[in-house]
């Protein structure tokens, strides 16, 4: 299973926990707050970014 903040098995128990996540009755906030940090899209790009960087070091070490 992934990360994902909200699992349904079909359209009426997406309903039923929506209904409940407005309610405040479902979910932690905190733990959704830091789901959501973590995969902002600056986060993702940074590490993107470093990746390639990394992959360009690589290759250059291995022209050497």
């Amino acid at each position: 299973h992934g990360n994902e903040i909200i699992k349904y098995h079909d359209f009426e128990d997406m309903k039923t926990k929506l209904v409940e996540l407005f309610q405040g009755k479902l979910f932690n906030l905190t733990r959704i707050k830091d789901f959501l940090e973590d995969y902002k899209a600056e986060r993702i790009a940074g590490r993107f970014i470093k990746l390639f960087e990394e992959l360009r070091e690589a290759r250059e070490r291995g022209r050497r």
